[in-house]
């Protein structure tokens, strides 16, 4: 005869109604077995195992998922859904993850709903199309903010400076996005003997007009915070520097004028040759 006895203790779920059994225990709720008194929480639904071979027979003691019983993604292969997915009909343990796989019965579902795409204005949707022009075209946005002279450009890190149209049907598709330029003259806060700066948007965004306003963030922080110790030194060791823009980790890289990179610097120093390619 078995023992009735609730179990008190709850890790994640509630107490199971444990039964004593000649072999060990069993909750009458999850229908799971232990040697021993468990230590976790009650699922509220019965509980499987899963095995992953179909050709084979599961061993002596498993509880083999029964065919009625799906998860979420297989409801929606099914093109169906939980009617309620708080009140699942199973469960399996994911031992990895230890989280609970919950299972729902496949005759209580309802037909998948297609997700509602979210609104976007009119504003939004020509800004996107011109982009993708922009993109195409490989022009060059400018704007002045603050009488400094700020630009966007399409960013084509793998195919080359290639319009749209150049690129292959299978990588036609790819949008990569857009940077932004800035060039600074007569900063104060400049490395000393150094007039010039560039800043390039270390990440690309969606749009030029992102782009633009990444750019004017960047020339607010240069010209209302300027450079700070750490960021000229490595300016003056290194040739570039970052400042962050934003929490997102967007920010930009800040070069030195093109006749005063690295290798330039060490050619001054050794006394070598400087060959333009």
């Amino acid at each position: 005869m078995w023992e009735n006895i609730v179990c008190s203790v709850c890790c994640f779920g509630m107490a199971h109604n444990l039964l004593k059994t000649p072999h060990g225990w069993m909750c009458s709720t999850c229908e799971w077995q232990w040697k021993s008194k468990p230590s976790t929480g009650c699922p509220s639904v019965p509980r499987y195992d899963y095995w992953w071979n179909q050709n084979e027979t599961p061993p002596v003691g498993y509880r083999p998922v029964p065919d009625n019983l799906k998860t979420k993604t297989q409801l929606a292969s099914l093109k169906l859904a939980p009617r309620d997915e708080n009140k699942p009909n199973g469960c399996i343990y994911r031992q990895a993850k230890t989280q609970w796989l919950w299972l729902y019965d496949v005759n209580n579902t309802a037909p998948l709903q297609k997700p509602k795409r979210p609104y976007v204005s009119a504003a939004t949707r020509r800004i996107r199309k011109e982009a993708v022009l922009l993109w195409d075209s490989g022009e060059v946005v400018t704007e002045v903010y603050r009488d400094i002279e700020i630009s966007a450009y399409a960013e084509y890190r793998y195919y080359g400076f290639k319009s749209a149209s150049k690129i292959s049907k299978e990588r036609q598709p790819y949008y990569y996005g857009f940077l932004a330029e800035v060039t600074v003259v007569g900063l104060p806060t400049l490395p000393q003997n150094y007039t010039e700066l560039r800043a390039i948007l270390n990440r690309s965004v969606d749009t030029h007009i992102e782009a633009l306003e990444h750019a004017k963030i960047l020339v607010d922080k240069l010209l209302d915070v300027g450079i700070n110790e750490g960021m000229r030194e490595q300016l003056s060791q290194s040739g570039s520097g970052f400042i962050m823009t934003d929490q997102r980790g967007y920010g930009f890289c800040l070069k030195l004028p093109e006749g005063l990179t690295i290798a330039h610097r060490l050619a001054v120093h050794f006394g070598w040759e400087v060959i333009e390619a």
